[in-house]
């Protein structure tokens, strides 16, 4: 069988179950019935798909048994969904007519607009089979970035679609950063009014602006919680905050005006860390987003900020000797908790990455996001076996936003999230996994889908599935899934665009460096250096 994410307990039997136009699907679930709108339902009784309650089964568990009837058996409405993605997937798999399309690689429609009325009753012939399903790790994740370049509830809703398929559960919205804040704020509106609008993009002339509204994040959410997903959103602090920053320049240390940026990198402007009216400004932006986000958690960022305008700021000098702190990097880290001692009071965790850990004094409760930290991550590490919450998103190859040429599909599928040198007590604190895909250089929904697809779904097969991993034997499902996800008009890379060889890879990588270096990069390299410089193990 071609399941993605793979099932490692699938037995099988003599016999197929005929799903025809006239299966009845047993459930009163509106959205399951959508979830096979495009399979022919009808109201018949000619055979079943029955779903039912089994308390054995863990949280996002599912027993999917094919016989005389179909029975999706699970202890929770995540765990019935994981099961019908199965079901999906096997009867696109097992489909009654059209096997020549398959071997040319063509798009099959399973859709009833697209079918003939001389199509046979019979759609697909699935195999008896018993198939037995947990997944590896609790959290499952894919972000999109949608500061840098902005995507309508649309394309939102076709990568919702896709992460269901693919059994991940985490939606992590990163909302705002120095390109752009995609949120309404009512409370603080020239954050969406003014922080939303980017005059150009590296001297393209072309105004880019767009913000989610509240209904629409509302719509969002639902969309997404009808599919299993939590959202999670990101407000990145106290450094990626310029759009910030050009709606309210009172929040930076220089209280001068600034605008939205308009090229890319790590770069001097922040937050101001001492004075009392930029907590009081995120105390009350995060008051609202708490009340838009049912999520438990919410992504505070914490990365890539250097200190070169607190060394020179009294205030937060003052703030530094106030406070018993020992230098700029314990300032960030008073910053950090007081954030998350907020949170605490909404009910909410706070998620950050990595570089939180720096200063060593971070609050306990705090989720980490690992994304880079040197070629041994020892903080992290360290962090895990002390009992921290930890997300494995590792730049190299989880960084959907860089080229097949460096990252391909082979090595992203590769990649053990429980890495060498990680301890078997850290192991246990792995929450879980996250592909981020960054939008500097994504500016549409179709470069949005060739860098995400097919590495996500390799991803979310490590994220998943806990048997041993095969990559022929990967790449030999994988074509099933990339045509399903062509029917909602996800299209990636082709296989062989993801599996570049070396001259081909040198070439986009070459052309992607290129790119991506200006003035403003070299600028973002010396900051960045600036950070690493005041690093200090936790």
């Amino acid at each position: 069988m071609k399941v993605i994410p793979k099932v490692c307990s699938l037995k099988t039997d003599d016999g197929k179950f005929e799903f025809s136009a006239s299966t009845k699907l047993q459930t009163s679930d509106d959205v399951m019935r959508l979830l096979l709108s495009d399979m022919l339902l009808s109201e018949g009784k000619e055979n079943e798909v029955l779903f039912s309650d089994d308390t054995s089964l863990g949280d996002e568990d599912y027993r999917l048994s094919v016989g005389e009837s179909v029975e999706i058996a699970a202890s929770s409405q995540r765990g019935f969904l994981h099961g019908l993605a199965t079901l999906k997937q096997l009867i696109f798999e097992n489909l009654n007519d059209d096997k020549t399309k398959y071997a040319k690689n063509e798009s099959i429609s399973l859709k009833n607009k697209n079918r003939s009325e001389n199509s046979p009753s019979v759609i697909s012939k699935i195999p008896y089979c018993i198939i037995e399903d947990s997944p590896r790790f609790a959290y499952r994740g894919y972000m999109l970035d949608v500061s840098r370049h902005f995507f309508g509830v649309s394309t939102i809703k076709k990568i919702l679609d896709a992460l269901w398929l693919l059994k991940l559960n985490v939606f992590h919205l990163h909302l705002c950063d120095n390109q752009g804040f995609r949120l309404e704020i009512e409370s603080l509106p020239k954050l969406h009014e003014i922080g939303s609008v980017r005059k150009q993009t590296r001297g393209d002339g072309v105004e880019l602006k767009g913000f989610y509204t509240k209904s629409e994040i509302a719509e969002i959410i639902k969309y997404a919680d009808e599919r299993g997903i939590e959202v999670i959103p990101e407000i990145d602090m106290p450094g990626h905050t310029i759009a910030m920053l050009a709606a309210y320049p009172e929040l930076s240390c220089t209280e001068k005006p600034i605008e939205v940026a308009e090229r890319f990198g790590i770069v001097r402007e922040i937050l101001c860390a001492g004075k009392e009216s930029v907590f009081e400004f995120l105390f009350k932006l995060l008051d609202e987003v708490a009340k838009l986000f049912p999520s438990k958690y919410i992504h505070i960022g914490g990365d890539e900020a250097p200190k070169y305008q607190w060394e020179e700021c009294a205030a937060c000098r003052n703030a530094v000797k106030k406070n018993g702190l020992r230098d700029m990097e314990d300032l960030q880290g008073y910053f950090t908790n007081r954030i998350i001692d907020h949170l605490k009071t909404l009910g909410k965790t706070a998620i950050v990455w990595n570089e939180s850990l720096n200063s060593g004094i971070l609050d306990e409760s705090a989720v980490c996001q690992y994304w880079q930290d040197g070629k041994v991550p020892e903080r992290v590490f360290a962090a895990a076996d002390r009992g921290r919450k930890t997300i494995i998103s590792k730049f190299s190859p989880y960084y959907l936003d860089y080229p097949y040429g460096m990252f391909s599909l082979k090595k992203t599928y590769l990649f053990e999230p429980l890495m060498d040198g990680m301890s078997t007590q850290g192991a246990k604190n792995i929450w879980g996994i996250e592909s981020p895909l960054w939008t500097e250089y994504v500016p549409d929904e179709e470069k949005l889908f060739y860098q995400t697809f097919p590495r996500l779904i390799a991803v979310a097969e490590s994220a998943w599935t806990k048997c041993e991993k095969d990559f022929d034997d990967f790449k030999m499902r994988l074509p099933l899934m990339q045509r399903m996800l062509d029917e909602i008009s996800v299209a990636g890379a082709s296989i062989n665009e993801s599996l570049p060889n070396p001259m081909k890879g040198m070439l986009k990588v070459a052309k992607f460096v290129v790119n991506a270096v200006d003035k403003e990069m070299i600028k973002s390299a010396i900051n960045a250096k600036k950070v690493k410089e005041t690093r200090r193990t936790e």
